[in-house]
Parts: structure tokens; C-alpha cells; sequence
């Protein structure tokens, strides 16, 4: 039975994705949520381009992906549903969905799923994107019943920066590896040597590492760059090559 897959920048601790949950249970939903991520760096839309169909791989087949990164909600913005690679994935049409948008994949209304006007306008997640996604999921609905959404919002890639900061204290960038895409980061040391894997350098070493979502990760060998660096890539520039 295929997943739903959960992904926000409400924070893990925040009582948020828990009540995602229980609305999808709410809802009939009786299978597997998956809790992805719900530290997404807040508000930054900007990264569903790079981040979201990198974060969901592999996916299974049927799987609905709600997203939600929303500083928009409770107003007039729509909330698209989009098939694409044998899933469905549901958030605010804001560009969050660009990647797989930009792909050729259609994108459908679900306005009929808008909570009625006595419902709280700011919680979407939970009063209408999980009670679509359970729908889909159960079989209730399908994208055939729905209208198309014309022109979805697009956003374009993000520069080369900081996406997110990991567990490990490596700097996660939105400078892709994958396809070929040449670059490099660089120090006012010089350009930074780029590894595989961590053990190809000493510890201690500030490299960049490809990092397994595609994309590179400034790192500290057995230590954190988040330390090293003071929070901040301000000391280190992207140079395409």
C-alpha cells in the first residue's frame, strides 16, 4: 500500500505534522504516513525547485506527497494537486511544485476541497491538502474528477547558497553535482577540495563532499562547518566553471 508522505517547515516540534496525521486518520486513512521533514527552512519557497524531488527518492508508486510551505495561506492562492513519476503531489501553487511543473506534468484545482469559511485560515495543511490526499489515497476521488489549474505559479532555481544546515552540522547548498553541473566553492584559502566520501581527506579538513540528495555539502571531516564557518557560508563564494 503506497505512503502518504508529509513534508513542512513547521518544525518537529511543534504539535503541526502530528495533527496532519491525525486529520489524514480523520479522514480514513488507515495506511503508512510517512513523516519526511518538517524542517524546511522556513518560508523559503524558493527551494522547492532544488530540495522537494530530491528529498522523496526513491518514491513508491501511488504515493501522494502533501507539501506544505505556505506563507500565503489564508489567501485567495490555490492548492494544486500534480501527477508525476506514478505519485501525486499536493501543496499551495506558490512554485513550491516548479521542479516537477517545469517537467510538463499538469496541475489540477482543488478548490472543492477549500475548508468551509467557518474553519481556521491557517492550517491548509491539515483542513485541506490531508483530506484531498486521504481521498486520492482511498480511492474516494481521483485528479479525473478535478478541473485543471491554469498558468501554476513558477519560481526559478535559487542562487548558489545555503539550503539547510544538517544533523552533522554540514552545509547542505543548492548547487546541484548531479548532470554534470560544474562548479566549485571556494575559500579566500582557495577553491575547496571536492570528495566522495568523507574518509578521503583528514579530519578536521573543510571540503565539499557530494552529498547524497545531488547536491554539495560544505563539510568538516568528523566536525561540523556549521561551527567552523560561524552558522554562515558569508567567507565562501560559488564559482562556476
Amino acid at each position: 500500500m503506497p505512503p502518504l508522505v508529509l513534508a513542512s517547515d513547521f518544525g518537529i516540534v511543534s504539535p503541526y505534522p502530528g495533527q496532519m496525521e491525525l486529520a489524514a486518520r480523520a479522514c480514513g486513512w488507515a495506511g503508512d504516513i510517512v513523516q519526511l521533514w518538517h524542517e524546511w527552512p522556513s518560508f523559503r519557497v524558493d527551494l522547492g525547485p532544488v530540495l522537494l524531488p530530491r528529498l522523496v527518492r526513491p518514491l513508491p508508486l501511488g504515493s501522494v506527497v502533501v507539501a506544505v510551505v505556505d506563507p500565503g495561506v489564508g489567501s485567495d492562492r490555490r492548492v494544486v494537486a500534480v501527477p508525476w513519476q506514478g505519485a501525486t503531489w499536493i501543496a499551495p501553487d506558490n512554485g513550491l511544485l516548479s521542479a516537477i511543473l517545469g517537467e510538463g506534468a499538469p496541475s489540477y484545482d482543488l478548490e472543492d476541497y477549500r475548508p468551509v469559511a467557518s474553519s481556521a485560515h491557517t492550517f491548509h495543511g491539515r483542513d485541506w491538502m490531508v483530506a484531498a490526499a486521504a481521498d486520492f489515497l482511498t480511492g474516494r476521488a481521483s485528479l479525473a474528477d478535478l478541473p485543471f489549474a491554469p498558468n501554476p505559479t513558477m519560481c526559478s532555481l535559487p542562487p548558489p547558497g545555503l539550503a539547510f544546515w544538517d544533523a552533522f552540522g554540514n552545509a547542505v547548498t543548492t548547487c546541484p553535482w548531479e548532470g554534470g553541473a560544474a562548479g566549485a566553492w571556494w575559500s579566500a584559502e582557495g577553491c575547496l577540495t571536492q570528495v566522495e566520501h568523507f574518509s578521503q581527506q583528514p579530519p578536521g579538513r573543510l571540503v565539499a563532499v557530494r552529498g547524497s540528495l545531488g547536491l554539495w555539502e560544505v563539510a568538516v571531516v568528523e566536525g561540523s562547518a556549521r561551527q567552523h564557518l560561524d552558522g554562515t557560508l558569508d567567507l565562501l563564494c560559488w564559482k562556476d566553471q
